[in-house]
C-alpha cells in the first residue's frame, strides 16, 4: 500500500477519533433540525421492527413532508442496536466523509497524482463548514457524499457511452434528489456540460455513437 493511501486512512481515522471525542464532551441536546431527523429515523426503525412494511413505505412518503427521506433512512440502522443514541447517529457522518475522501482521491489521482489526491481530501475536510457540520446530525455531509459519487459516475459514464455507469449515474441522481433538493444545484452545471459534449444537443452532435449515447442518456 502506498504512503498516500496510508495517509488517506489516517485522515479517516482522525475524523473518527476527533468526532467521537467531541461528541462525548458535548452534552447539549439536539436542536430543531437534528431532533427532527432523529425522530423520523426512530419512527422508520419502529415500523421495520414491527415488520409493518405497508406502514413503513407510507411513512417514508408522508411522515415528514418538508425533508427528503434518505438521510433519515440511512440513520435508521442505528436504532436497531442496544447502544443507540444521538451521538451514534451523528457518527454516521464519518462513513459519509470516508466515501467523499475515497471519491476525491480517485478523481484527483486520475487527473493529477496520489499526493495531490491526499492534499485535496485534507483541504476538503478542513473547510470550517465541513469540519463543523461533521459533528451535527444534518443532511449536508450525506449530501456531499452523494454529490461526490455522482461526479465520479459522471466522469465514468464517458459522455454516456458506457451503459453501466450511465444507469448508476441515474440511480445516484435519484438518491441525491431524495437527500436534499439542493443536490440539483451542485450537479446541474457538470451534467449539462457533459450532455452537451456528448452530442445530445442536435447542432453539437458529431454523429459518433449517437444512437448508443441517446439510449444510455435515456436509461440514465
Amino acid at each position: 500500500m502506498s504512503r498516500n493511501k496510508i495517509g488517506l486512512f489516517i485522515l479517516i481515522g482522525f475524523v473518527l477519533i476527533a468526532n467521537w471525542i467531541w461528541l462525548t464532551i458535548d452534552t447539549r441536546p439536539g436542536w430543531w433540525d437534528q431532533s427532527d431527523y432523529l425522530r423520523a429515523s426512530l419512527h422508520y426503525a419502529q415500523q421495520l421492527k414491527d415488520l409493518n412494511l405497508p406502514e413503513f413505505f407510507k411513512s417514508v412518503i408522508t411522515f415528514n413532508r418538508i425533508r427528503p427521506p434518505v438521510p433519515m433512512l440511512i440513520t435508521t440502522p442505528v436504532f436497531f442496536s442496544d447502544y443507540r443514541n444521538e451521538d451514534l447517529a451523528v457518527m454516521m457522518n464519518v462513513f459519509y466523509l470516508a466515501l467523499v475522501f475515497m471519491v476525491i482521491y480517485k478523481i484527483c489521482k486520475t487527473y493529477l497524482n496520489s499526493r495531490a489526491s491526499l492534499l485535496c481530501c485534507f483541504i476538503f475536510f478542513m473547510y470550517p463548514l465541513i469540519f463543523g457540520l461533521s459533528r451535527q446530525l444534518l443532511p449536508e455531509i450525506c449530501l456531499s457524499s452523494i454529490v461526490a459519487l455522482s461526479m465520479l459516475l459522471l466522469f465514468k459514464c464517458d459522455y454516456f457511452k458506457n451503459l453501466k455507469y450511465s444507469i448508476l449515474l441515474g440511480v445516484s441522481m435519484g438518491i441525491g434528489m431524495l437527500t436534499k433538493v439542493t443536490y440539483a444545484g451542485f450537479l446541474a452545471g457538470p451534467f449539462i456540460y457533459i450532455a452537451m459534449k456528448s452530442g445530445l444537443i442536435p447542432f453539437m452532435s458529431q454523429g459518433r455513437n449517437e444512437r448508443k449515447v441517446k439510449l444510455n442518456f435515456l436509461y440514465c
